[in-house]
């Protein structure tokens, strides 16, 4: 294969990865979990790498080919609603959002992204000693892409077992009313402790504390609502509870 073949190759398989991209970023709204299509999409990627370098060495164009169009299928379906599932893990707490994603992304992509062509030479360089040491043999040049499949393999564990936060839109809002639920439940504990410790006078504290308004409610604004409720008022005779307004000032 010469360098123009090769480069319109390359150049097609990218362009189908874009493409699917943003098919899969589409398509995994559709899904009750966004997860669900990354278990797909890494499952594939497990059998997906040592199949790539198997192609390779095959010396076909169409092996080659369609052996890349098949891992970048199943990249783009980890890859195409990856951006929003970083950002719903972090709902609790949307303050930390930016950070969370900011760090946890640029992280995992330069410890394992940016390591990847090191040990991937090395892998190739070593299966290429083991060759000449053992006999040609085809396992030996599928050890980079058994690499990869390792880190699918802990990839896919770690969304299924590791990551406890919520997933995706729907289940976050099951997640904070549970959460919400369970600080209702805790704060009537503390108030029946504090009503057994104290007795008679802790209800006495509770009911003489009822009255103190909380959070806008001050008087301030109770006396502002109740101007501006409208009065009902009757053109001829005036009502009980509206008091009488003469026509001239009406």
């Amino acid at each position: 294969m010469d360098e123009k073949e090769a480069d319109f190759i390359n150049l097609s398989v990218v362009f189908f990865y874009v493409l699917m991209i943003i098919i899969a970023g589409r398509f995994s709204d559709a899904f009750p979990h966004r997860m669900d299509l990354f278990r797909i999409g890494l499952t594939g990627l497990i059998a997906a790498c040592p199949v790539m370098f198997g192609m390779f060495e095959s010396g076909s164009k169409v092996g080659i080919f369609l052996a890349q169009m098949q891992f970048a299928f199943c990249l783009a379906m980890v890859e195409g609603g990856k951006a929003a599932w970083e950002v719903e893990l972090w709902m609790a707490d949307p303050s930390l959002s930016f950070t969370g994603v900011a760090v946890g992304h640029n992280v995992s992509a330069t410890v394992f992204g940016g390591t990847m062509p090191l040990i991937s030479t090395f892998l190739f360089t070593r299966g290429e000693y083991l060759i000449e040491r053992n006999g040609d043999d085809l396992v030996y040049y599928l050890i980079p892409g058994f690499y990869v499949s390792l880190l699918a393999t802990i990839s896919l564990w770690c969304i299924s077992d590791v990551v406890r936060h919520p997933h995706d839109v729907k289940t976050g809002q099951i997640k904070v009313r549970k959460a919400r639920s369970l600080a209702r439940k805790r704060e009537r504990a503390r108030r029946a402790k504090l009503l057994k410790e104290t007795g008679n006078a802790g209800r006495w504290i509770e009911k003489a504390t009822s009255w103190i308004p909380t959070g806008n409610t001050s008087p301030t604004n109770q006396k502002k609502e109740e101007i501006s409720k409208p009065v009902r008022r009757s053109t001829m005779y005036p009502q009980k509870d509206t008091p009488y307004i003469p026509p001239s000032q009406r």
